[in-house]
Formats: structure tokens, sequence, C-alpha cells
């Protein structure tokens, strides 16, 4: 097991949630605990905080798509969506703001971390991704949330931008330096421990133990992990 911070995570690659999995469950509790934790990293003498275990399949053939300039291994995300997902969401909203504020040389970073064209280096699954790319390209909800998982993803976006607007408020004249502070931060302050696997076997064991420990998944998540036990959705 490696450990890696937020940019290392995705160097080289894009990553897909599988169309198995549940989508974006994170509510205000969880937003909440995830900006105090950013912004406590904000002081000099913090230098970094621990966000938990992501598993990616990385099988020994992986599939390229083509990113921007670049040819890009896609492997897929088993577990961290919600972590991953909402430090993309803030950073979007970071970013805007410093751009907005004038500080252009921040637009690289789009590519780096969010999108190039029409693709993400996130990719959520079907039920959302069009949804998350128009939050984060164009800070904006161009189609109406019908499912929970979007609602979840505008809601959080939402709260992300809220609590970054009255911060930056609030900072005055230290209000671009701080932005500058909380980009850092998010992408090389946050730690990751990072798990690896190759065979297709290994995901319905890990998915039972996500189930076990995590967030109560609803009857339709149940349905499809049992499916993906059973051989159907692989």
């Amino acid at each position: 097991m490696e450990k890696h911070n937020f940019s290392s995570l995705l160097e080289g690659k894009i990553l897909q949630v599988p169309d198995y999995l549940r989508g974006y469950v994170w509510d205000e509790k969880q937003w909440k605990d995830f900006v105090q934790d950013v912004d406590m990293l904000i002081d000099d003498k913090t230098y970094s905080h621990y966000m938990g275990t992501i598993i990616i399949h990385m099988p020994t053939e992986r599939p390229t798509k083509s990113y921007g300039s670049k040819i890009l291994e896609v492997v897929e995300l088993i577990d961290g969506q919600q972590r991953l997902t909402t430090c993309s969401l803030y950073l979007s909203i970071i970013l805007a703001e410093l751009i907005k504020a004038g500080k252009a040389e921040y637009k690289v970073e789009i590519a780096k971390f969010l999108f190039s064209g029409a693709k993400s280096k996130l990719k959520l699954n079907k039920d959302t991704e069009d949804f998350y790319y128009d939050l984060i390209s164009t800070g904006n909800e161009n189609v109406q949330a019908f499912t929970v998982y979007q609602r979840r993803l505008r809601d959080g976006f939402s709260y992300l931008k809220n609590h970054l607007t009255a911060k930056y408020t609030e900072k005055g004249a230290l209000g671009i330096a701080y932005l500058e502070n909380l980009f850092y931060s998010i992408i090389s302050k946050l730690n990751f421990s990072f798990y690896p696997i190759e065979a297709e076997s290994e995901i319905s064991m890990i998915l039972e133990t996500i189930n076990s420990r995590g967030k109560d998944h609803s009857a339709i998540d149940f349905l499809k992990n049992r499916l993906v036990n059973l051989g159907y959705l692989l």
C-alpha cells in the first residue's frame, strides 16, 4: 500500500467510477467535516491530513483514452468516490474564484485536476457524470437534478460554495492568499493510502467489506453488489 496526495492520485490517469457502484451520497455532516479539515491545513504547522484508503482496479492491461493532448490510462475507482468527488467539487469552486480574482495562471490547473474539453479527470457513473461535469465546468446545474445522487451533488456543491464565499469575504485583503493556500492544501496536503488491485475477483469481496462499514446503502445498492458477486456486472 502506497501513500499518495490528491495530485499524485490523478497523475497520468482518468479515474472511472463503475456503473454498478452507487453515486454520491455525502451530506451536510461530511461536508462540514471536510471543510473544517481543509481549513485546518492552512496553518503552516499542519503538514497533512489523512483521508483514508483509495482502492483502484488496475488490471495488467488497462484501457486508455485521449485527454487533451495526452493519452491517459483509465482505471476503475472502487472505493474513494465520495472523498475524491468532494475534493474535485471544492477545487472547481476555488479555481473559479482565483481566476475571477485575476489569477489567470491558475487556468492551467483545470486540465490537470478537473477536466479538459468535454472529458473529466474523475468520471462518475452514467447517472451523474453529465450533472457533475456541468457543475465543475460551469459552476451551475444546467439540467434539473432528478435522482438522489444528482441532488446530493447539487447540494454539496452549494454547501461548499457558500462556505468558501463566507470565508473569502471574511478574509478581506487576505482573501486571495487564502484561496491559494486552500488550493495547495487540497492537492498536496490531503493524503490517501493507495491500494491497487489487479484481479476482478477481488472487487466483490472489497464491496462486501465496504458495505459492512460504510454509509447505509439502499436496496438497489445491495442488489447491484449481489449481481457483482454473481458475476453479472463484471
